[in-house]
């Protein structure tokens, strides 16, 4: 079986056709529209200009926990936090 590279393999879209998620992407905006976010889109875009979350030296200290074989699951924190989850899913807050 021959790998092809990606520039090799054949256009999916009939020729002389365009992808209508292209043509839109490609549309012009006129003066009268408007672009408005939802709540979680504006808290995620506030949390995301905060900063990071990822902190690369706690992934790694991990992985190498885990390879080593001492890393430990906090059960009860995560049972705490799977609990709150569901409760927030059913509309209740848990403190």
């Amino acid at each position: 079986m021959k790998i092809q590279r990606s520039g090799d393999l054949p256009s999916l879209e009939p020729a002389g056709t365009e992808a209508p998620a292209r043509k839109r992407s490609e549309a012009t905006a006129t003066e009268g529209d408007s672009v408005s976010l939802s709540g979680v889109s504006l808290g995620l875009a506030q949390a995301s200009a905060a900063g990071s979350a990822f902190d690369p030296a706690k992934v790694e200290a991990v992985k190498a926990a885990m390879a080593n074989g001492t890393f430990k699951v906090d059960t009860g924190k995560v049972a705490d936090a799977l609990l709150a989850s569901v409760a927030d899913l059913l509309g209740r807050r848990t403190q």
